[in-house]
């Protein structure tokens, strides 16, 4: 009898090691709670949208999920953290375009995007709103262009930030246009607005979230949207593409990636329960009100959109010109 369980033990650890580590430590995941690190400070949109997948996670995987927040340096900060800590899911980053971005804008980042960091899921793609005030002589992304042609001083846009994405779009829409117009950077949208409305700058990008519920009151007019489509939410307003504008359509998004040397079973797991999540009608919901259009799908394919956007958003940077220091 003992002779057997002993060749039964044998065998066991023969088949344990004919297999990797990971496949067996996988079946056990997770072991402990999972942190999602968001790149923005707590209480607004990404925040809120770490959380409610953060319940959905929990829900399916018998575990708390803990959002931390990590502001700072262009997503560097939260990316940096997300990319060195262990590789085992459970730290995940939930992220913007900028995670693509800010390697191409910066000297030197603290993570290689394509080594140190693996994608799980794209949770949802983003767009964003050209504005102008309701009482702005500005009718059309055209009247726009036209009126820009010899202007002195050149129409001021407001922004989110130098180096932002809708300053990257800006700056490569007006050298296509043979146009000048005034970037005026804010810290976020929310102290751009008094200054829009009341015309300290001609013109304004907000999220489509901000964007929607500012034309709902009457304070702005929408001219256009970035993106291949027009968002679910505001289905009225027309693309830049559609207005014969090309090239206002590289990949905006907001994606979850866990460290780059995490075991595949275990990220396709995470892909698997976060794409049930974002179907669910609630979820669905609460993207659609944020201005965002639902997306899902697999590792590979957000992985695929990861290097696709990262070659669109290279070609804008060299373009413009803008840089971060």
């Amino acid at each position: 009898m003992a002779l057997v369980n002993r060749r039964t033990a044998i065998a066991q650890l023969g088949a344990l090691g004919a297999s990797p580590w990971w496949a067996h430590a996988q079946t056990r995941y997770p072991e402990r709670p999972i942190r999602i690190v968001i790149p923005v400070p707590a209480g607004g949109q990404t925040d809120v949208l770490a959380r409610l997948l953060g319940q959905k996670l929990t829900d399916a995987l018998g575990q708390p999920v803990i959002v931390e927040s990590k502001p700072g340096v262009a997503t560097v900060l939260a990316s940096e953290l997300v990319a060195r800590a262990p590789a085992d899911g459970h730290t995940l980053l939930l992220s913007l375009t900028q995670v693509v971005q800010a390697p191409l804008l910066l000297p030197k980042v603290g993570y290689d995007l394509f080594k140190d960091l693996a994608p799980v899921i794209r949770v949802a793609d983003s767009t964003a709103l050209l504005c102008v005030a309701t009482n702005s002589p500005l009718q059309s992304v055209a009247d726009l262009v036209s009126k820009s042609k010899g202007r002195t001083p050149p129409f001021t846009y407001g922004t989110n930030g130098h180096a932002s994405t809708v300053h990257l779009y800006t700056e490569m829409f007006a050298r296509q246009q043979g146009i000048s117009l005034t970037h005026v950077p804010y810290k976020g949208e929310a102290p751009l607005v008094p200054d829009l409305v009341t015309g300290r700058v001609d013109a304004g990008w907000f999220s489509g979230m901000t964007g929607a519920q500012l034309a709902k009151d009457q304070k702005v007019r929408i001219l256009a949207t970035t993106g291949r489509q027009r968002m679910s939410g505001l289905p009225q307003v027309p693309t830049f593409g559609e207005l014969g504008f090309p090239g206002m359509d590289a990949d905006g998004w907001i994606g979850v990636f866990a460290p780059g040397a995490t075991p595949r079973p275990i990220v396709d797991r995470l892909a698997t329960e976060l794409h049930k999540a974002i179907t669910l009608p609630e979820v669905r919901e609460r993207l659609v009100a944020f201005g965002l259009e639902p997306a899902g799908g697999t590792a590979d394919e957000f992985s695929r959109v990861v290097r696709r956007t990262h070659q669109q958003w290279g070609q804008i940077i060299q373009t413009t010109g803008i840089r971060l220091e």
